[in-house]
Formats: structure tokens, C-alpha cells, sequence
């Protein structure tokens, strides 16, 4: 008898809480306005109470809410405070800019640089907004350029969703690297 792979066994998953959930929050929103005109989303991911953040292994509010896990894939750029950096779930990534007020209590809670030992761990985000940046924005603070995102229907790209955070917590400091390769979401 041959072996069936099950579509939900296909992938085998690096974490059990990273869950596809960048693309359909980014159709979602798409879908309510025109391509031309992409204003801001002020509460693209909910603010987080500081009793959730400081535990939120024992928070139903986290550990129910998909959009709150991302792992931190890699570091672009440390300016004024601000980091610039990529994250992703479970099958794209997304450029994110760090605030300051967010590195700053990130810090203090940890008592960790930001940057040191959190490429590849389990992080919770929370109070995070939505903003459209130009091509100049992007390759200024991240040194990529848009143009060479290849999108499926072969759109050119003249601003990209950048995810700004303003609440960041350690969920897991293992630092366990996939074999896979993420492409952006900006790529769908």
C-alpha cells in the first residue's frame, strides 16, 4: 500500500505557534481599498496588556491570537534608536521597523540588546501599525530594492507594507534556523 501524505503533513512546521497569518491580514486589508490609494493601518495587531507581555506562555489573549507570533529572520539596520529588521510566520516574511520606545522596554525587560541572540527566536508583537513606504524608504533603511520583487502577476511595486512595532517580547530563545526559504509576502 503506497504512503498518503496528508496536505497538513507536507510541510513539517519549525514552531507549533508560527501560523500563516501575514497574507490573508495583508488581503484583507488590500481588498478595502484601491491600489492607488493605501493609507495606513493604525491597529493592524492589537496592543497588549504589560501583565500578557511579561507572561505570555500563561495568556489566552497571546496564545489564542495567531498574529502575535513572528520570528525575527534578520537585522538590516540600527538608526536613532530605531531597528530595522525582518520578521515572519509560517510561510512569508515581512520588513519591520523596531521603535525606539519599543527597543528601549524590550532592553529593559530582557536586560539583552535587541539585536543580540533573537534572529531566528520566537517573538510576541503587539501594538504594531501598518504603514505603505516608498522605494527610497526601503533602500535607504533595509538596502533592498522593491523593484527587484519579483510579484506573481508581475506588478511593479511602488510601495511596500513595512510592519511598525511598537511591543516586542521574547516567547522562546531557542534560536532554530528552517531549511526553508520564506519569500516576502510582498512576492504574492
Amino acid at each position: 500500500m503506497p504512503r498518503i501524505i496528508l496536505p497538513s503533513r507536507s510541510r513539517q512546521k519549525d514552531n507549533v505557534f508560527l501560523q500563516p497569518w501575514l497574507e490573508t491580514q495583508l488581503k484583507e486589508r488590500q481588498d478595502r481599498t484601491s491600489a492607488t490609494l493605501q493609507p495606513p493601518v493604525f491597529n493592524f495587531i492589537p496592543k497588549l496588556p504589560e501583565k500578557e507581555m511579561t507572561k505570555p506562555h500563561t495568556s489566552t489573549q497571546i496564545l489564542r491570537n495567531p498574529c502575535h507570533f513572528v520570528k525575527i529572520t534578520k537585522f538590516y539596520k540600527v538608526d536613532a534608536f530605531k531597528v530595522f529588521a525582518s520578521v515572519r510566520d509560517d510561510k512569508y516574511q515581512i520588513l519591520v521597523e523596531f521603535t525606539p520606545h519599543c527597543v528601549s522596554e524590550f532592553e529593559r525587560r530582557h536586560r539583552s540588546r535587541i539585536t543580540y541572540d533573537t534572529v531566528n527566536s520566537v517573538c510576541i508583537i503587539g501594538d504594531c501599525k501598518l504603514f505603505y513606504k516608498d522605494r527610497l524608504y526601503v533602500l535607504q533603511n533595509y538596502n533592498l530594492d522593491i523593484t527587484s520583487f519579483k510579484t506573481t502577476t508581475n506588478r511593479i511595486l511602488q510601495r511596500v507594507p513595512v510592519l511598525v512595532v511598537n511591543q516586542i517580547s521574547r516567547f522562546e530563545m531557542d534560536q532554530v534556523d528552517s531549511l526553508d526559504q520564506y519569500p516576502f509576502v510582498y512576492t504574492v
